[in-house]
This record gives C-alpha cells, structure tokens and sequence, in this order.
C-alpha cells in the first residue's frame, strides 16, 4: 500500500533492512516472490496480493482475539479526552457517547471543541487523546492523522423548491434534474475549504457549472438562505447531520462515482499508542460516521 519499502518500514517503526529480511524469509517459505520494482517503487505481485489479503484477514482477527481476551481480563475503564470540531461533535459524538454511556458506563469521555490548530497543539501537550476532525489541510510536525470512514455528498433544497421541480421531474430522487438547478443559486463554503474543493471536483466530473455561486463561511447560513427558498446548496453529510429533522429541507444524494471521501481522521501523538479505553471510543466515534452515511 505505501508503494515503497523505506516508508513501509517507517510506518512499522522498524529499520528497511529488517523488513527486507522478513519479506525475503517468507518468499522463501512461499517459493516465489511477493513483490516486484516498477518506475514508481515496488507493488505486490499476483502472489503478494493473495499473501496480503489473508494477512490482513489473519490480522483482523488477531485484534479480535486481543478484544475479547481483554474484555473478560480487565473491565474498561478511566477518562478519556476527546477533541473534535464543532460538526463532529454535533453529528458523531453526540450519538457515540450516549452509546458509550450504555455499554462502558466506567469511561468516562472529556470533551473539547476549538478548532484543530487549538486541538493539535492540546494534543502535542497531552491534554487530549485524540481529535477527531475532517479534511486536515496541513499535517503538524509529531502527530499522526488516520483517515477513519468515507462520507457522501448532498444536494439540500427547500421542499417547496423540490415540490415545484417533482412536478415536471416526478424520479427527482433517482434522477436529479442538473439542467433546472443549474440556474438557481448555489450557496457554498469558501473556494479554500477542503469539503468545497471536494464539491467542485464532483462538479467537474459531472459536468456542472451553476451559474450563480454565493460563497459563505457558515453551513449554518447555508441552510437558513436554503430553507427559505433562496437557492440550493451541496454539502457532505457530516455538516448535514444537524439539519436533518429540519422538515422544511430536502436532502438527496448525489450519484457521483467518487462520491466516497475521507472524512473522518483520528489525529493522534506519533509513535504514543491509544489506551484500550480511548480506542474504545475511537471506535464508537467511528461506527457512528459510517452508520451515518450508510442508512
């Protein structure tokens, strides 16, 4: 996967020389080799993917087996700082504590919410666990950024504009009329942030260019210019969570190939592993995203 052995290794926190040696010792067993050099690094041979993928398998359910050993061994327990976005904890970790507080009543989960150059340096200092955040722009020198779960893309309109648009295109959920909506307005978030980069990409590939685009920096002010009305907008689905009982808005999901994005990163100290508690709620946090997206 990392397309290269040096950085392969790194990523194990073992020398090159020494991965080198365990790759050869079981090509050796195998009798044929697992990888090979191409222009841009080395990539699993048709024998190395078929080794990957039961390692991978095997692996699984290594952690499984430590889980479960560790469940009956030693309840879980203590606190957990957690920090998040404002959007994450609105959407995800509302529902993943009152999870947690169910099933792990001993954890005991710390919440901040600032934005992530504040959070990133509450984790270098070792005031959080973790943060949880979407889209990391830049990478600070010490932490390490997971990508967790993929999300999908919205197109969000008033009702009474999906009323008038359902009556001339009545499968506007299985076919979204581009031609109509391309001349009403679309509010979007700035050019610079990573969520709009990754909707203009989706417009590009589909061959859309609204007419009309108003750049704002709030999904809050988004959502009350399209409630009343006043345009339509495209947005991820975590920054929809919050405005999904709104019963005046109209979420419908794009049918766009590359709709599947990183969304959700665990940012955590290089090289310093989570406790069993706090991966507890990584996981909870993680679960949730993904039911999210996947309903």
């Amino acid at each position: 996967r990392m397309g290269s052995m040096s950085k392969a290794a790194e990523e194990m926190y073992i020398t090159r020389s020494a991965l080198s040696r365990c790759i050869k010792k079981v090509e050796e067993e195998l009798d044929t080799p697992l990888f090979k050099r191409v222009p841009s690094g080395i990539v699993p041979t048709q024998a190395g993917e078929i080794y990957i993928r039961y390692a991978e398998k095997f692996l699984t359910e290594i952690r499984k087996m430590k889980s479960e050993i560790y469940e009956i061994s030693k309840e879980y327990s203590g606190t957990v700082c957690v920090g998040a976005t404002y959007s994450i904890v609105a959407s995800v970790l509302s529902h993943a504590l009152s999870w947690l507080q169910e099933t792990y009543p001993n954890i005991h989960c710390v919440i901040y919410d600032y934005n992530v150059r504040i959070l990133e340096e509450h984790l270098q200092c070792g005031k959080i666990d973790f943060l949880l955040c979407h889209y990391p722009e830049q990478q600070s020198v010490g932490l390490r950024y997971l990508p967790l779960a993929n999300e999908t893309l919205y197109l969000v309109m008033a009702r009474s504009c999906y009323n008038r648009i359902s009556e001339e295109c009545p499968d506007v959920f299985d076919q979204i009329p581009w031609d109509e909506l391309q001349s009403l307005p679309f509010y979007l978030t700035q050019s610079y942030y990573r969520d709009r980069q990754l909707i203009d990409l989706a417009l590009k590939d589909m061959n859309l260019e609204p007419v009309h685009v108003q750049e704002l920096c709030s999904y809050y002010s988004i959502f009350g210019l399209v409630e009343n009305d006043l345009g339509v907008t495209i947005a991820p689905s975590v920054n929809c969570q919050p405005f999904l009982q709104n019963e005046k808005l109209v979420f419908i999901k794009i049918p766009w190939n590359n709709q599947a994005v990183d969304a959700l990163y665990a940012v955590v100290q290089e090289g310093l592993p989570l406790s069993p508690s706090a991966q507890i709620v990584l996981d909870a946090c993680t679960r949730e995203f993904f039911s999210m997206n996947h309903e």
